[in-house]
């Protein structure tokens, strides 16, 4: 066993897909020791890749497949299609490779039987020498590398587990915390359980925000209070709609896999139709407080999908700019990371703070923790907390939902 661990340090790694979970991945390898080579069809992504460094230890990257040859592990780190195309066209990449990998870690979110159908599509003499096993990633998107360490991680393979004894010995020597799993499909659906179980809270939070708001009370003082219970609520709290790549996502994953299966799923449709409303919800609440209609000025703070984030993928800023639009008014936004954001075809203008002074109210989505509430409600009179409060300093003023 220990040999297999050596010949494995001295081999590259092979990291495909360079996006969030492939850069992390890839810069736990090189802090661990090893040479790594990564992979990915986007240009720049590779681009971005060749700056990885840790100790004077460089991330090899191309858009050529042929750089994987000669990798030992190769780690799977792309976002598979809903129809798993993307894993099944790293099978013929492997394919193409005089000397192919060993083991085959996936870390992508996948459905049940997605590592299993991969190494299927193998070639048969493959199939004999390539341990393919599923280990998907925990990663939100602005965790330090101390905080990807310190969040266990599942494996699991395809037969009694003897065969991902390579991959167990690897992902330990990167520093991670492996719990082992009976199988890939019991890793595979736990993550979907994972995030389906937060989309179900999210779900149930803004159900409730719109009981308190018809009673006229403040939904983010009823969780808080709620969550003084220790055990008795896992503490979610109002906010805009749920963004991202993985919620929204993997509840369909385990809805449709339900409906494959002829299982019924209430609750989850619930969770679905719900999440479909937020944005209503805080749209309605923002019109309470504020005299918003054709011409009204409208100022949103942070548009990513998450607070700090670049990533429009899924934000909910888009359907909040799509309502707003709806009942005429002008929008603007503010964030220093995200430079641009288009909204059914057109561009959405990108203000300095200072503009909120113009704004009939401003609306506080992902939020910028570089400046202050009270900075902005210094400028405009009617300011809502749709989440985005959360990294700022507090201001009495801020309405929350």
């Amino acid at each position: 066993m220990q040999r297999q661990t050596k010949r494995t340090q001295n081999s590259p790694v092979a990291i495909v897909g360079l996006g969030l979970v492939g850069t992390s991945m890839a810069t736990l390898a090189l802090r661990a020791g090893y040479k790594v080579v990564g992979y990915d069809i986007n240009q720049q992504r590779v681009r971005d890749a060749k700056s990885i460094q840790v100790e004077k230890r460089f991330l090899d990257s191309s858009d050529d497949s042929m750089v994987l040859n000669g990798c030992r592990i190769m780690v799977i780190a792309i976002r598979p299609d809903r129809s798993r195309g993307g894993l099944i066209e790293c099978v013929r990449d492997i394919e193409k490779l005089e000397n192919p990998p060993e083991v085959i870690i996936i870390t992508s979110t996948v459905k049940p039987g997605s590592t299993r159908e991969l190494w299927q599509s193998l070639p048969s003499a493959l199939r004999s020498t390539v341990t393919v096993v599923c280990c998907p990633e925990r990663l939100r998107e602005g965790d330090a590398i101390n905080q990807i360490l310190a969040t266990p991680r599942l494996l699991g393979g395809l037969e009694s587990g003897k065969e991902e004894v390579v991959a167990y010995e690897f992902l330990c020597s990167l520093g991670l915390q492996i719990e082992r799993v009976s199988s890939a499909e019991v890793a595979e659906l736990s993550k979907l359980v994972e995030n389906a179980f937060l989309s179900v809270g999210i779900s149930f939070i803004s159900e409730v925000m719109k009981v308190a708001h018809a009673l006229g009370l403040e939904a983010h003082e009823v969780a808080s209070a709620a969550a003084t219970k220790p055990n008795g609520y896992f503490p979610f709290f109002p906010g805009a709609g749920v963004g991202g790549h993985c919620l929204p996502a993997d509840l369909t994953a385990i809805r449709e896999l339900a409906g494959s299966l002829d299982v019924s799923t209430p609750v989850l449709e619930g969770a679905n139709r719900t999440m479909e409303e937020i944005n209503s919800v805080v749209i309605a609440h923002l019109r309470r407080h504020a005299e918003i209609g054709p011409g009204a000025m409208v100022v949103l703070i942070g548009v990513g999908f998450k607070p700090g984030s670049s990533d429009l993928a899924g934000t909910p800023a888009l359907e909040i700019v799509t309502l707003l639009r709806e009942i005429g008014c002008d929008v603007r936004f503010v964030d220093p990371e995200v430079l641009r954001l288009e909204v059914g075809g057109s561009q959405i203008q990108r203000v300095p703070l200072e503009f909120c002074s113009q704004a009939d109210a401003v609306l506080l989505l992902a939020g910028d923790a570089s400046i202050t509430t009270s900075q902005i409600c210094d400028r405009c009179a009617t300011v809502v907390d749709a989440g985005g409060g959360k990294i700022m300093a507090p201001d009495p003023r801020v309405i929350r939902l």
